[in-house]
């Protein structure tokens, strides 16, 4: 006897089996509008700030801190930098906390790497993480050319010497 079976059928198994695996998308969490106005209301002094304010005119440093709606915070580490991630259409997909030298603007990475993420400092344990581009909600205006570098601080600094562009990191 030979073995016959008949394979016309076993695209349509393999679609239902893949459904019945997947699991079913997790949607992106965001923090909110209320968290980032706490944080501008506190005022919190940050080092990265502090060490910008020694290089460039304090209007140049204050601009570009509006612009990318930098806080400075003390949940994990004293004069911390919060850099946001809000997207082009306002909502807020995470807060990046690092930690800088106040003298040097170099990131503090002894005794450990002092970086974190808003939702890990302030335990939101059903928090799921979906990052954008930093300096994205710049885009919505889109006047300028875009230009994209590797960091947050770089772009804030990029923002100051060029600003004929929108930096993104």
């Amino acid at each position: 006897n030979e073995f016959k079976y008949n394979y016309s059928n076993v695209s349509g198994f393999i679609n239902e089996v893949k459904q019945i695996i997947q699991p079913p998308p997790i949607a992106s969490s965001y923090h909110s509008l209320e968290l980032l106005d706490k944080m501008y209301i506190e005022k919190q002094i940050d080092h990265l700030t502090e060490f910008l304010k020694m290089r460039f005119l304090k209007d140049e440093v204050f601009t570009a801190m509006q612009n990318y709606l930098i806080t400075g915070t003390n949940i994990c580490w004293f004069n911390s930098t919060v850099f946001w991630q809000i997207d082009d259409k306002e909502k807020i997909h995470a807060g990046k906390i690092m930690q800088y030298d106040r003298f040097t603007g170099k990131r503090v990475k002894e005794p450990f790497n002092h970086i974190t993420w808003a939702y890990k400092a302030l335990k939101l344990t059903e928090f799921e993480l979906r990052q954008c581009l930093f300096g994205e909600h710049l885009l919505i205006d889109k006047i300028k050319p875009v230009a994209i570098v590797e960091s947050e601080k770089t772009a804030i600094i990029a923002s100051v010497y060029l600003p004929q562009f929108i930096w993104v990191a």
